[in-house]
């Protein structure tokens, strides 16, 4: 590594290196200026400091930045091959992202290792002025650029089956390319993205139908799949045109996207809580508003992005339905035959539903150990018999505003004290710091605050013992 006065003489500006080779340097370099007081403060031994369970963005910055800290022993588990975590080039089908360019975050603060500075280096600064929104793929390998750079520990091909603690040491048991193991951490961060929080959420008529005629917009869309066939996409969201673009694009003969709203969402809630304030500092607010404005933001049908309707519209093939929820779904010689309740009909090949993603942690078999004993919602404010969505978040769990997971009463709280869930879960804790790209930078520096700090507390006695020997050692 590179020490500071290697780095810039003094008064010199810094320049742009060109190649992702000299962008790497130039990162170090500048890590190098920011290393002080560089020191890996956790005790040494076998257990890790910290086992995060997801390798997207978010846990991937969230391991960047514990490092940063000074936290010795970090790995990140994630149940992909390598290079496949997060949903870039799995089940995202959008041909962008929907962010600003300017987004930054698994950078942990060093300029040279934002994705401009990775733009640039292969493209120049004008191609960075030229380009638009980034292409999902460029952000999938800008991530593993990221990743390297860093030289963050991932083992892929592992699934996390089981979850304990005893507010010391957290145990997790694991499957890695088909052979068992065991990891023991003294904090666990579970990141495991929009889909890791309960599965997709699935119509009660998809019991009825045989598998192979339809899938969730988190699963794998074959091109030979739809190639020729009719189609049925249900939903409204963005990912539900996403899909709809997809099979358009792969050849299907007909798509026909089904909304059950009579037009489409125009308002996008979530921009009224975009600041820094609300991102840091939502925890601040009181747990009745907390849970009030959670409950609206998630009443309220995020709109999509006009450039993905317009994606779809240029296909005459498609058509789009309005006012059309589905009142049945019934499978018949190898097809579906659809029926809305407006009396509409419709009989495709497939159904592609984007109906999102149910958060239930109780669903989360791994974490039956520990799920029982947290603190939930429910235990804090009163929700009407009647009101779906508020029962449904009454069943969160409370986290505190770094989102470790609080028990039901004290002894709980302190055997659950080293676990952190980073996702949607946290929504109504923390808010929309809890997921997303806009609040990565700030999301993560919270998780991270909690772990260092908890990590801290566990070794008290050893680093005052610390202190006292050496300073003994000098005053004789």
């Amino acid at each position: 590594m590179a020490t500071p006065s290697e780095v810039l003489p003094l008064g010199q500006a810094a320049a742009a290196p060109a190649g992702l080779d000299a962008l790497r340097e130039h990162v170090l370099a500048q890590r190098a200026l920011l290393a002080y007081p560089e020191t890996i403060w956790t005790a040494p031994g076998q257990v890790w400091d910290a086992v995060v369970i997801g390798g997207g963005q978010s846990g991937l910055t969230t391991a960047i930045k514990l490092k940063q800290e000074g936290v010795g022993r970090v790995l990140v588990v994630d149940r992909s091959p390598a290079g496949r975590e997060g949903p870039w080039i799995t089940w995202a089908r959008m041909e962008t992202l929907r962010t600003q360019k300017d987004l930054h975050g698994p950078d942990a603060g060093i300029p040279a290792a934002t994705f401009r500075a990775w733009w640039e280096a292969q493209h120049g600064e004008q191609g960075w002025h030229t380009l638009g929104l980034i292409p999902r793929e460029e952000w999938a390998a800008y991530l593993a650029w990221v990743r390297e750079t860093f030289e963050v520990e991932v083992r892929s091909d592992t699934e996390v089956t089981l979850l304990d603690t005893d507010g010391s040491t957290a145990t997790l048991r694991v499957v890695t390319d088909g052979v068992e193991d065991v990891l023991h951490a003294r904090a666990v961060v579970v990141a495991s993205g929009l889909h890791g929080w309960g599965g997709p959420a699935l119509p009660a008529f998809t019991a009825a139908l045989p598998r192979h005629l339809w899938l969730h917009s988190s699963d794998d869309l074959d091109a030979a799949r739809v190639r020729g066939r009719r189609v049925a996409v249900i939903g409204a969201g963005a990912s539900a045109f996403d899909n709809a673009a997809a099979a358009l694009e792969a050849g299907a003969s007909r798509v026909v996207q089904l909304v059950r709203r009579p037009e489409l969402p125009t308002l996008n809630a979530a921009r009224a809580l975009e600041s820094r304030g609300i991102y840091r500092h939502f925890a601040a607010l009181p747990e009745s508003l907390r849970f009030e404005l959670t409950h609206r933001y998630l009443s309220l049908p995020m709109p999509p992005p006009d450039h993905s309707v317009a994606r779809c519209r240029r296909f005459a093939q498609y058509e789009l339905m309005l006012g059309a929820a589905v009142a049945s779904a019934v499978a018949a010689d190898g097809a579906v035959e659809i029926t809305t309740v407006d009396g509409r009909t419709e009989t495709v090949d497939l159904i592609v539903l984007a109906t999102g993603f149910v958060v239930d942690i109780d669903a989360m078999g791994w974490l039956a150990p520990v799920a029982p004993d947290m603190a939930r919602w429910g235990d804090r404010v009163s929700v009407a018999a009647g009101d779906s969505i508020g029962r449904a978040l009454a069943r969160y769990p409370y986290l505190d505003a770094t989102m470790r997971v609080l028990g039901r009463d004290e002894g709980a709280s302190r055997r659950l004290r080293n676990i952190y869930l980073y996702g949607a879960p946290g929504f109504p804790s923390v808010g929309p710091q809890c997921f997303g790209i806009n609040s990565l930078p700030i999301g993560s520096d919270s998780v991270v605050r909690g772990v260092c700090a908890g990590l801290v507390a566990d070794q008290a006695q050893d680093l005052f013992d610390t202190f006292v020997q050496v300073i003994e050692s000098r005053t004789e």
